[in-house]
């Protein structure tokens, strides 16, 4: 959406309700729900929207069996109604996945107590639409996955979570959504500096990364969302701040299908050190994660290693003895930090996965400024009807409208039964644009009901109905509508939080040269500038996708 000279100089010139600094599911979240409410929003993200811990999940919308081990009963109580929200407001990008607990003799957890922990997690989700669990014996178990070892195998449980496949998507809608309701919303435009004084935060200095350009937006109240990335932020203002963050890093690996690969996601304890970890059926190959370890080098420059994918693979090995996986066999790898509560004395695993809103006028007497520290995609929309809650309640700002981001959709996810939905226009459309089926289901698997938007660009461009892989049923239409209507300005922006496609093969030259042309044509790049892109999406692809230690 273009900003008009008028309103260009409203933003240089007025004062917001809030501007929130982080483009991640968090800050996204925050901008969506107030901009609803009606307040006067800025989000801005310095590098892409999900560009760091958003897009590096195991990709699980879950309430986080391990946290009733420490005993934070209301965390997986929140995260499971959340889950039942997220079902509903998109359930293009949310759906049911049948989960695998296998117990065997060297489990921490055996079998009564996991049980137990079962029982308790089916209470607190009680008005769930998902299956109960269901207790499994030893041989129950073998016949679900074959693979398993049955050496030790004592018994397990089946249950139901969630999985979103593009976590990546589910933030964009939400930054989306808050510019459709009037929030300013900027990609590659950091935050430099804060306005005001070292205890009156009035606005910040921003720099546009890809012009060059600054400029100054002032606000009532900033949010800062920034997730690892909040105690950087808070420096901006003095260099005393306290730490208030810990950031851990978790690696995943991406496998093709191994010789007997579960059907269902499998979550078990690691045999060398008993951490939990996950097995899990992700579009068409395996997920593998995630490792959990204090991370305290560059934050702009994290990527996986070597030795963590030695990790990951042992344990797959170790009960899926038929899998026979090595390095030579990962597709390709990512990683992410989280941003968690700074708690100190306690191992990773232990720290809570809470978040808090701090409030920097109540500490230090800074006014203006809030920070979220902690918090986990599940749990998202609360947390940001939460933070909003508080800015309300400092700014009383009026005419302002209770939450009601618990019953709205997100954009393209008005559908009621997303199986039915998804088979009638399939055939429909399939006929109208000349597209396979399951190219339209794949449309409304990324973009809901806003797939018609999609298809409007075929009608309009046939062109644009060419596959952009013969192996895919990703079309070039999609690449026009990330540029013209997802703020896609990088080639990065569409093949790893638009489509996903590096997933299969961001490397491929004549893929790449293709989605550079039409972005060439949309954004008027001339022949250096799109020579330019498309180097620097190569640097960008190893950059996060290659193990630091070369594979082999």
């Amino acid at each position: 959406m273009a900003v008009t000279q008028a309103r260009q100089n409203w933003l240089e010139g007025g004062v917001y309700d809030l501007i929130v600094i982080g483009g991640g599911i968090n800050g996204a979240g925050v901008a969506r729900d107030a901009a609803q409410r009606g307040m006067n929003v800025a989000l801005l993200e310095k590098n892409d929207f999900s560009s760091g811990t958003t897009q590096a999940p195991t990709r699980l919308i879950h309430g986080g069996l391990r946290y009733l081990e420490h005993f934070e009963f209301s965390l997986v109580f929140e995260s499971l109604q959340e889950r039942e929200i997220l079902l509903k407001i998109a359930p293009h990008l949310v759906k049911p996945l049948p989960f695998l607990i296998p117990i065997y003799k060297h489990s921490r957890r055996g079998v009564l107590l996991v049980n137990m922990g079962m029982l308790l997690y089916d209470m607190l989700s009680w008005n769930k639409s998902l299956p109960h669990y269901k207790p499994l014996s030893a041989k129950q178990v073998l016949e679900m996955e074959p693979g398993l070892d049955p050496d030790g195998l004592q018994g397990g449980v089946m249950y139901y979570d969630c999985q979103v496949d593009w976590p990546e998507r589910l933030c964009l809608a939400n930054a989306l959504a808050a510019r459709a309701d009037g929030a300013y919303v900027r990609n590659y435009t950091e935050v430099i500096g804060f306005l005001g004084t070292a205890q009156s935060v009035e606005g910040v200095r921003v720099r546009e990364r890809l012009t060059g350009r600054e400029y100054e937006l002032r606000s009532k109240l900033v949010v800062n969302a920034a997730g690892p990335w909040a105690d950087a932020v808070t420096n901006l203002l003095t260099k005393e701040e306290p730490r208030r963050v810990l950031q851990t890093k978790g690696t995943h690996l991406v496998v093709p299908p191994f010789a007997n690969a579960p059907k269902h996601a499998i979550y078990i304890e690691a045999k060398s050190d008993g951490r939990p970890y996950f097995v899990v059926p992700w579009v068409g190959t395996m997920l593998i994660g995630t490792t959990d370890d204090p991370y305290d080098e560059n934050l702009d420059d994290v990527r996986p290693t070597e030795q963590e994918a030695r990790y990951l693979l042992n344990e797959v090995n170790a009960i899926f003895p038929g899998a026979h996986l090595t390095t030579e066999d990962v597709q390709h790898t990512y990683t992410g930090l989280r941003g968690l509560p700074l708690q100190k004395g306690k191992s990773t695993g232990a720290v809570s996965r809470r978040s808090f809103v701090h409030d920097h006028e109540k500490e230090a007497g800074v006014r203006g400024l809030i920070s979220i520290i902690g918090g986990k995609l599940t749990a998202y929309r609360s947390l940001a009807e939460e933070v909003v809650d508080h800015a309300q309640a400092k700014l009383k700002l009026p005419g302002v409208k209770p939450c009601r981001t618990r019953t709205t959709p997100l954009p393209g996810g008005d559908i009621a039964d997303i199986a039915a939905y998804t088979s009638a226009e399939s055939e429909a459309q399939a006929r109208q644009y000349e597209l396979q089926p399951s190219q339209i289901a794949h449309l409304i698997e990324l973009y809901g009901t806003q797939h018609k938007d999609v298809l409007a660009l075929v009608a309009a461009t046939p062109a644009l109905g060419v596959r952009l892989m013969k192996s895919r049923p990703d079309i070039a239409a999609e690449v026009a509508f990330a540029v013209e209507r997802e703020m896609a300005v990088r080639l990065s922006d569409f093949f790893v939080r638009r489509s996903g496609l590096v997933t299969w093969d961001g490397r491929d030259e004549g893929l790449v040269r293709g989605v550079a042309r039409i972005f060439a044509e949309r954004l008027k790049w001339d022949t250096a500038r799109t020579e330019a892109e498309i180097e620097a999406w190569r640097d960008e692809r190893e950059r996060l996708f290659t193990l630091q230690v070369p594979l082999g």
